[in-house]
């Protein structure tokens, strides 16, 4: 898809770990999240809400991923961690215009 002109995009999105106990959201802090595309790379960090955003994005697609801690694994699917401190947690190939997105909550649970 080529680019398209206009106005810079941005993705947003929230890290949370599901409470073993109550099944509360908790939000994760801390979680570097990099979008990538040819053009490059921008990187943010959660805050204290879990939140993160990338913003004045130029229109492209986007590879989305979470570099999240090993103490964590996703709630249901696999679990893709192989060892280290940390693994990869691909959020999307997302297409950015002009335009916020505002990805899925990635939820995890403790080890």
């Amino acid at each position: 898809m080529p680019d398209v002109p206009g106005e810079p995009g941005a993705l947003a999105g929230r890290i949370v770990v599901i409470d073993p106990d109550t099944g509360e959201e908790v939000a994760l802090a801390g979680v570097r999240v990099a979008a990538s595309t040819i053009g490059g790379r921008v990187e943010a960090v959660t805050d204290g809400e879990g939140r993160w955003t990338v913003a004045s994005l130029p229109s492209g697609i986007y590879l989305v991923v979470a570099d999240v801690p090993a103490a964590y694994r996703p709630v249901g699917g696999l679990d893709p961690w192989l060892g280290g401190p940390t693994w990869p947690a691909v959020l999307g190939l997302v297409p950015v215009a002009d335009a916020p997105i505002d990805l899925v909550d990635l939820r995890l649970a403790l080890r």
